[in-house]
């Protein structure tokens, strides 16, 4: 004993820390909003949350991931949170700007809790502006480009005419550099059209007329995949979009096959239901399962015929407890740098050619070399190889010289692709090759494969320095999910070669 207290002892054990915190939580302000009680129960947390992050990083100045995380689990821990509590344990974090954050905080919390649908009023005419201020930037530069035709057809002569008296396809093919205010456009072609770009996964256009006071009919674009979380049990969440919007929300069938949701109604009411679906999209969007996934594949036929025999030699031997589908098909051997959630034909379009983008740059840092790696060293993800589910390979930089460039290329391709709002995950980057995903074999103890492990010791001890060989990395992928060809690589829809 060290001091009255067992060497161990806990701050909630210990009375010193214990005073210390009650006494903050009584100093703590109880007045105003903060003495009115919020039934965690009525509020729509995926809403919430983005709020939370985003105010605090503007109270403390950088995104703070941890202090996040702990103001969302406070919130989840009771069913009325103590804002007392809550300010106690915050001080340490926030200081003197504590009490701002609480009060804004309760504040957007008894607001959602009022409302139908447990999103803030407020958060919903914010993204309303939003959606207006979109609008009418479009409308600016809709007129721009209208104006900059006229300029051009007064002093461009006629397009060339082919034989079928048709504008020649180069003609067709130019572009036009429009400003509007401090943005430029890049537009293809006519310029009396509107100007593309994807804005969001969410874009609307009217299916008639022109914007006024009047009742009208919208077309907005969801990804079909998301359909299931506008419609909800039973239609209740569509039911409570027409609700709170006042509008006419239709959703296609899934026969229909079609992206298009139409929104009816007066402007405002348009507006609102807009604001709705986008704020459930964004909090939907990771419960989509993931589309595609950047790829380094590794395609060298003597590194696939070892990992074969590998294979085949585990398979009877250390891992004979484990399914036959459990190895990676030769074919399929990859490197993932991300995984992405492409749910229409032009966000998968958009992500090849943001790759092909990056051609110029990835040549530099490789020096216009080629990458060449080796395979080998045998390692589990878990901490326990007692309890492994997932054996993997190391991939190196093969000579001494290049050490970092196989890195360096995988962050850089990594970070733009994140920068772009493509990838999601917070984990960081780990250059490997799955070998072995453990699941059970049939007639074996377990047949549920979600809570399946294997006892990787006895492979790591006789395979742990195992070498695969060394092979070239010529290329970089937009690789589709479950989707593989007869020989196990992965479909590709979107490529960008390294230099060979």
């Amino acid at each position: 004993m060290v001091g009255g207290f067992f060497r161990g002892t806990t701050i909630e054990q210990d009375l010193r820390y214990g005073n210390a915190s009650e006494k903050l939580r009584k100093q703590a302000p109880a007045g105003g909003v903060l003495k009115k009680r919020v039934d965690m129960g009525m509020v729509n947390m995926d809403a919430v949350k983005p709020w939370i992050a985003t105010r605090i990083s503007e109270l403390v100045g950088f995104e703070d991931e941890v202090l996040y995380e702990y103001v969302v689990n406070m919130l989840g821990e009771a069913a009325q949170p103590d804002p007392r509590t809550m300010h106690a344990n915050l001080t340490g974090f926030l200081e003197d700007k504590t009490g701002e954050f609480m009060q804004s905080l309760w504040t957007l919390l008894l607001e959602a809790q009022a409302s139908p649908g447990g999103i803030p009023e407020s958060l919903i005419q914010r993204k309303i502006e939003e959606l207006q201020q979109r609008r009418d930037e479009q409308q600016r530069a809709a007129a721009a480009i209208r104006a900059s035709n006229s300029r051009l057809q007064a002093h461009t002569p006629p397009p060339r005419k082919t034989r079928a008296g048709k504008p020649s396809r180069s003609s067709m093919d130019k572009f036009s550099i429009v400003e509007v205010g401090d943005r430029r456009y890049r537009v293809r072609g006519g310029l009396g059209g509107s100007s593309g770009g994807h804005i969001s996964r969410l874009q609307g256009s009217p299916a008639g007329g022109a914007e006024g006071g009047k009742c009208e009919r919208v077309s907005v674009t969801v990804p079909r995949q998301l359909h299931r979380f506008l419609v909800g049990a039973k239609g209740s969440t569509i039911t409570r979009l027409r609700e709170q919007s006042g509008a006419k929300i239709t959703v296609p069938g899934e026969r229909a096959k079609s992206d298009q949701v139409e929104i009816e109604g007066l402007p405002e009411q348009r507006a609102k239901a807009q604001a709705l679906i986008e704020q459930l999209v964004s909090s939907s969007m990771d419960k989509v399962p993931y589309t595609h996934f950047i790829s380094l594949p590794l395609t060298d036929t003597d590194v696939q015929r070892r990992v074969g025999d590998f294979k085949r030699d585990v398979g009877q031997g250390a891992l004979r407890a484990v399914s036959a589908g459990s190895f990676s098909r030769p074919g399929s051997l990859h490197i993932t740098l991300g995984m992405l959630r492409l749910l229409t034909p032009a966000e998968v379009t958009r992500a090849a050619e943001l790759l092909k983008s990056l051609d110029d740059e990835i040549r530099q840092i490789l020096d216009s070399r080629q990458l060449v790696v080796t395979v080998g060293r045998l390692a589990v993800m878990e901490a326990d190889p007692a309890r492994a589910r997932v054996v993997y390979a190391c991939v190196e930089d093969y000579e001494d010289r290049d050490q970092g460039r196989l890195q360096r290329v995988c962050d850089f391709v990594r970070d733009r692709f994140d920068r772009e709002g493509y990838i999601d995950e917070k984990r960081p980057l780990k250059i490997h090759v799955t070998l072995v995903r453990a699941k059970p074999a049939r007639g074996s103890d377990g047949d549920d494969s979600r809570g399946f492990t294997v006892d990787a010791k006895p492979l790591l001890k006789e395979f742990g320095a195992l070498s695969f060989g060394v092979c070239r990395l010529g290329q970089i992928q937009i690789a589709r999910r479950f989707t593989q060809t007869d020989s196990g690589a992965y479909e590709s829809d979107g490529t960008l070669h390294l230099p060979a």
